[in-house]
């Protein structure tokens, strides 16, 4: 997955990054835990209000963690230099349901609606397999 490998890359070059761990589900016997990676505070903001607290130790134990990866600072054109299409000028949101990783580049952070689908569909069969129902993603 190629977009990964140019977030990560641009993650790891940058001398700030933040993260924020959380949860999705209705219970916390059956949520999956959450975390995001990101070069920019104000992109967490969004994610984290629809993400259940968790504590960092929880995200770390789990067995099959959903991770967020968002570069608010990558170009959109990046996107399109891997095929990717997004709408608009303001990013892409890919996401790889082997690795379960979710990416957000340019301001795709800020499509809520988008990022809640998103996460739904990885979470979805996470959460089946641990006897819950799948959340609806609005």
């Amino acid at each position: 997955m190629a977009e990964k490998y140019l977030v990560s890359t641009h993650i790891s070059s940058i001398s700030d990054v933040f993260v924020h761990d959380g949860a999705i589900g209705s219970s916390p016997e059956c949520n999956v835990k959450v975390r995001v990676i990101s070069d920019s505070p104000s992109a967490i903001l969004p994610l984290s209000s629809f993400l259940w607290k968790a504590p960092t130790r929880a995200v770390s134990h789990d067995s099959c963690p959903v991770t967020v990866y968002v570069a608010s600072s990558i170009s959109p054109s990046a996107g399109e230099a891997l095929g990717l299409q997004g709408k608009g000028h303001n990013g892409f949101i890919t996401a790889d349901a082997d690795l379960s990783s979710l990416i957000l580049c340019g301001k795709a952070f800020a499509d809520a609606n988008g990022t809640k689908d998103a996460l739904a569909i990885l979470s979805g069969p996470i959460i089946a397999s641990r006897g819950g129902l799948p959340l609806s993603a609005r």
